[in-house]
């Protein structure tokens, strides 16, 4: 028997590439002017050199996939990893610059909407990379749709001093403290975790940013036909046009927004900003009325990207949608708080009949309000 074991762990295989008939075979095809008697000659000269070229790919095959992947696709992925960080770190940033215009609850509610959206992807972004580095199953849906639930399974199985750092990343999303979120990615993506240098964009790099943000958004808006998407657009191009700041807001803020601009609109933008506020006002509790489902929160693009012309798009607006309040949230049950702009529920009443017939017009005119510059001076 330990014989029979001896002979068969002597036993050697080999994969054959190509039998010598076969060999003839495509030969002829490929030269039929050939004398038929060479091609056996040829052939069995061919196979040997062409069973050890084959052979050679089977290994380098088999040890690239035991070794793990190779010092470029290393330097590739990384190279990858930075260009999506830095995409979604200068968005993040940007969007900070507006919280500084705001205070109490609203600057409150702005923050943990930032830490919850973009920061929170940021942190998947890195934790994804660091899990695979470390051999660990990562969700079969990719990080965009990772749940806290699966977050939190990941970082509790890397290593200990990897985990304490994001583990303090992750609680601060829980938070409202941006700042605090920053300080803690930045120790992430330094040289002892990620080895990634995030740059802080230059003025001119800043604009194109910017610059890119706001024609993202008037594409979207040109196209939107959804009222209160096109409520929502509109007030965050007026808010970068009178602020020179991008913000980043969920629907349910949109009426504190307007309320902050007030003073900075013109006359004529605050009538067409009211009546088309009233309207889908009353469009949502038309609504709501035969049904308790909430309407849903547009779906929210995760970076402005680079410069040139990459991940152009806006967190706060897209065409598409997700789970979540309205578009303009709590819009309806909102116009007493500061952020309705005169809304009376007179015309909201006297609306109802009128509202089908004249949205489409009033829709059209309020994107005139951002699609063109207004004729009217800012009183």
């Amino acid at each position: 028997e330990s014989e029979e074991m001896e002979k068969g762990r002597g036993v050697s295989w080999e994969l054959v590439f190509m039998p010598p008939k076969d060999i003839v075979q495509v030969l002829s095809e490929q030269f039929p002017d050939c004398p038929e008697e060479l091609f056996d000659d040829i052939a069995e000269e061919l196979r040997s050199p062409l069973q050890e070229a084959f052979q050679e790919e089977i290994r380098a095959n088999v040890a690239a996939l035991v070794q793990g992947p190779s010092a470029g696709q290393q330097r590739k992925r990384h190279a990858n990893l930075q260009d999506k960080v830095q995409g979604l770190w200068n968005s993040t940033r940007l969007f900070e610059k507006a919280l500084g215009l705001f205070e109490g609850d609203t600057e409150s509610q702005l923050s943990r909407y930032l830490l919850r959206t973009l920061c929170t992807d940021l942190t998947n972004t890195v934790l994804f990379y660091l899990a695979e580095d470390s051999g660990l199953d990562t969700p079969s849906h990719g990080q965009g749709e990772m749940t806290a639930k699966e977050r939190s399974t990941l970082i509790s199985n890397l290593p200990e001093q990897m985990k304490r750092t994001l583990t303090a990343v992750n609680n601060s999303l829980n938070g409202k403290d941006v700042s605090s979120f920053f300080q803690l990615f930045e120790a992430l993506c330094g040289e002892e975790y990620c080895g990634l240098m995030l740059k802080k964009a230059d003025r001119k790099k800043e604009r194109q940013l910017i610059f890119s943000h706001q024609q993202s958004l008037v594409e979207s808006l040109r196209e939107e036909q959804e009222p209160a998407m096109v409520l929502h657009l509109v007030v965050v191009l007026l808010f970068q046009q009178h602020t020179n700041c991008i913000i980043h807001l969920p629907g349910k803020l949109v009426p504190s927004i307007i309320a902050f601009l007030s003073s900075r609109l013109s006359e004529t933008e605050r009538s067409k900003l009211r009546t088309f506020q009233e309207l889908v006002m009353l469009q949502l509790k038309q609504s709501r009325a035969p049904s308790s489902a909430q309407p849903a929160e547009p779906k929210t693009d995760t970076s402005l990207g680079q410069a040139e012309e990459t991940q152009a798009a806006s967190e706060t607006v897209s065409k598409k949608v997700k789970k979540g309040s309205p578009v303009v949230g709590e819009l309806g049950d909102s116009s007493g708080e500061s952020g309705a702009v005169g809304s009376s529920s007179d015309t909201v009443q006297q609306g109802t009949d009128m509202m089908a017939p004249n949205l489409g017009d009033i829709m059209s005119g309020l994107k005139q309000l951002v699609l063109k510059p207004a004729k009217e001076d800012n009183q």
